[in-house]
């Protein structure tokens, strides 16, 4: 039901359409706070969404758009905009724009460790029922990935030989990345891989990779060309809850019988990014 004196004066669990659900204004946890679509004072969705200051969610997906809270600690530390702007008027983020990259310990983007940690959170759309009083039966539902590199997180391969080949000390070299991703939650969680290319100066099919996958569910694909470019290799794949999947990424210059000078002396760099699917 609509205030009598206007929809600005709503000031928490602001429920424009009288069915149950909180629109705006929200408080999720029951202290008396706003956690969820929150406006500034006096303002509304009708008003304008660049008055949305903390986990926007303004095409109504239950993921928040931006300016998101995913610590709980009522201040924006995922993809926030500065004051008075955002995605739908031309705003630009300012501050941690991927935030599906949380990085927890042990993370040096120019000098990789043996093992890097990142954590991916989403925060969801509070559900249930708004009680009077200001409570809702409601909850922020975290989902959180681990990433896991055997090694490090880059893929540096150049002066490739053809398959089954051996080099100048007789090995035959096939280049490996491994990676783990385990899922934290109490929730089934889906996210993409993505195919991130740095360089590559092969210009023939030849070099090729392939996905491998263990410990339940998860992507795998038999040997396909490297693209030239970032490219998503997988989306909408799933990991049960409590459950680590290990990825191997194999990779081969695929010998042709018939000399292959085009194929020398080339350069590949790049990394896989996971992120959740929203």
């Amino acid at each position: 039901m609509r205030p009598e004196d206007g929809w600005g004066n709503c000031r928490l669990n602001c429920d424009w359409n009288n069915d149950g659900i909180c629109d705006w204004n929200c408080d999720t946890t029951g202290n008396g706070e706003c956690d969820w679509n929150c406006f500034e004072d006096r303002k509304t969705p009708d008003d304008g969404w660049e008055y949305c200051y903390l986990n926007c969610d303004q095409d109504n997906n239950g993921v928040c758009d931006w300016n998101c809270d995913t610590t709980g600690n009522g201040e924006c530390d995922c993809n926030c905009f500065p004051e008075g702007s955002y995605p739908g008027n031309g705003g630009e983020c300012n501050f941690n724009c991927e935030c599906e990259y949380i990085c927890e310990e042990n993370c040096d983007e120019n000098n990789p460790p043996m093992t890097t940690t990142r954590s991916i959170t989403t925060t969801r759309r509070p559900t249930g029922t708004t009680r009077p009083g200001g409570t809702t039966t409601t909850s922020i539902r975290p989902e959180q990935i681990v990433v896991r590199y055997f090694d490090e997180r880059i893929i540096n391969i150049s002066n490739l030989l053809p398959t089954g080949q051996p080099n100048v000390i007789g090995e035959i070299v096939n280049p490996q990345k491994r990676f783990s991703l385990e899922n934290t939650s109490n929730f089934a969680v889906e996210y993409q891989l993505v195919l991130v290319v740095e360089e590559n100066t092969f210009t023939t099919n030849n070099f090729m990779y392939r996905v491998s996958v263990s410990g339940g569910g998860g992507f795998s694909a038999n040997w396909v060309t490297v693209p030239s470019g970032t490219t998503t290799i997988a989306r909408r794949v799933v990991i049960p809850p409590r459950t680590t999947q290990t990825y191997t990424f194999d990779f081969m210059l695929q010998g042709t019988g018939q000399p292959q000078n085009e194929d020398q002396g080339r350069t590949f760099i790049g990394y896989v990014r996971v992120s959740l699917d929203q």
